[in-house]
């Protein structure tokens, strides 16, 4: 059973999903906003330095009873944009209270909220919010939406306000592009890469013309910009690789694989996607594809 230690601390013992056939049994401290996993209980601060998992609450996605295990009675899951984490507990009371206390952790301290077009908005505390090393200023909406954990930066302190929607605009606020151009839908993903097919983040930017990704919203160069004329459709992908949340943007001459933060957000780049490619079509040709697609159908 899990325990509160001297510092207060939530540990235990779980099983833990190791490969898609392995499990074995880990302990778990839950220290703050980290959830460090260790082979075995450490015994002094030396060894809690020895973990082999570290998980920061801050990028978790999902926290959900996992349905994608059957054999495994108190399974749940544990969501980050790189990897779906896997946990069995002993009993039904012990996978709920990791589950309450990880959703706890995952929510930051709220600290003001405002009404923006009929719908009240919570501002929280960014201590541990970092982008290349240098505290990012922002605000989050967070969510917690049938076990999933959704946390979306919404505008600088300070920054400018504008009349277009939060899904318009930048992760720092700004509506439009420096070329003028205005941004339609922006933010973070973890994109497949073309030659390793490793998994990294990146940040998003759709513009009326353009599809590009870039390493942060600080840079001026895009890593890549995709005419939009140029995308053929963008499809949610469904059982590619045990992902969740994932689609693709197929142009002639390359498939982008490309996982979202959350269904919302998903379903936030499809219809985004969608309106602009079509936009490009004109009104007489053909509206996008904008359907999901199962793994064992997807186009490389």
């Amino acid at each position: 059973m899990p325990y509160r230690d001297k510092n207060g601390r939530l540990c235990g013992y779980l099983e833990m999903e190791t490969d898609q056939t392995q499990w074995a049994r880990r302990f778990l401290i839950l220290d703050g906003p980290l959830l460090r996993i260790y082979r075995r209980e450490p015994k002094n601060t030396e060894q809690e330095g020895e973990f082999v998992v570290s998980i920061n609450t801050k990028y978790v996605t999902k926290i959900a009873v996992c349905q994608v295990r059957p054999k495994k009675q108190f399974c749940f899951e544990i969501g980050t944009p790189q990897k779906t984490h896997y946990f069995e507990a002993e009993s039904q009371s012990e996978m709920d209270e990791w589950r309450e206390a990880l959703k706890q952790a995952t929510v930051p301290k709220r600290v003001g909220s405002s009404r923006q077009g009929g719908k009240t908005t919570s501002t929280v505390s960014t201590d541990s919010a970092y982008s290349d090393g240098k505290k990012a200023d922002l605000n989050y909406q967070t969510k917690v939406v049938g076990g999933v954990v959704v946390r979306t930066p919404i505008l600088r302190s300070g920054a400018e306000e504008t009349e277009e929607p939060l899904s318009s605009r930048s992760e720092l606020g700004l509506g439009r592009r420096p070329d003028g151009l205005r941004i339609i839908k922006a933010g973070y993903c973890v994109k497949q890469g073309a030659k390793m097919k490793n998994w990294k983040q990146r940040y998003f930017v759709l513009d009326p013309v353009h599809f590009s990704y870039y390493k942060s919203p600080s840079d001026k160069e895009a890593i890549r910009s995709v005419p939009v004329n140029d995308i053929k459709n963008a499809k949610q992908m469904i059982g590619f690789q045990n992902k969740h949340n994932l689609f693709q943007v197929e142009t002639p001459s390359r498939t982008f694989f490309i996982q979202a933060e959350s269904d919302e957000e998903l379903q936030e780049w499809l219809r985004a996607l969608s309106s602009t490619i079509t936009g490009h079509q004109g009104q007489s040709a053909a509206p996008s594809d904008c359907t999901q697609t199962a793994a064992d159908g997807e186009k490389t």
